[in-house]
């Protein structure tokens, strides 16, 4: 299976260009950005989070 980099779709590398087109031309982008973007936020937090434990434990050091 190729994947696409942006929409992480799955296609078979075997599968004619006439395929391929078709798969792209049937694919809702527009739900795929929505999942995209909610994985973002999750990621994001986290990463505030790991940011913020950090700085109260350089604020509670000193």
């Amino acid at each position: 299976m190729l994947r696409h980099k942006k929409y992480q779709l799955s296609v078979d590398p075997n599968a004619k260009k006439g395929e391929i087109y078709q798969i792209l031309l049937n694919t809702d982008y527009k739900t795929i950005n929505k999942i995209m973007k909610e994985d973002r936020r999750k990621y994001k937090r986290r990463l505030s989070r790991i940011k913020n434990k950090k700085m109260k434990q350089k604020n509670c050091g000193s």
